[in-house]
């Protein structure tokens, strides 16, 4: 399941570069230096620490937190004891959790919120051809992995302790 999501998360970052390839290859030859000084193009593919800060603390936690209330989410959604009868609206409420937790938590680090969603397109950045390209940031590449892990742990642990 795992090694699923990340070929996902590979094929679509592929996909995005087939369509946008020339706007890319463009950017790239221009220095890849976007106007509010960004690294190039490779925040189209991965997340990245909002560059206002001087450590990686923020992003890390900002990535336990997002994840830990999205588990208590799907928990909750999930649970047999909150469903009400023939009605399947999970995938709509944790749809909504989502893009709750990356308006309310989504300036610090991108929030990944899965390993996945970071990991798979930053191999296809690195493997991608694009000319000119950035290094892929192996060096934060951490964040979006060992945050998620730990905050799956912290949300399944929590909704566990207060309500199962």
């Amino acid at each position: 399941y795992i090694v699923a999501q990340i070929l996902g998360g590979v094929a679509g970052a592929a996909l995005v570069y087939a369509v946008y390839r020339d706007s890319i290859q463009f950017f790239e030859s221009q220095n890849g230096i976007a106007r509010d000084g960004g690294d190039g193009s490779i925040g189209i593919f991965v997340t990245g620490p909002a560059g206002y800060f001087g450590d990686y603390w923020g992003p890390f936690l900002t990535e336990v937190v997002g994840t830990a209330f999205l588990l208590l989410f799907v928990f909750a959604v999930v649970d047999l004891m909150n469903l009400p009868p023939k009605a399947n609206l999970a995938p709509v409420v944790i749809g909504l959790a989502v893009f709750a937790i990356g308006n309310s938590f989504g300036a610090n680090s991108g929030y990944a919120i899965n390993p996945a969603r970071d990991l798979g397109p930053r191999l296809a950045h690195a493997l991608l051809p694009i000319a000119g390209k950035g290094g892929s940031d192996w060096g934060y590449a951490w964040i979006p992995i060992v945050g998620p892990l730990v905050g799956a742990l912290v949300g399944a642990f929590t909704y566990r302790l207060l309500f199962a």
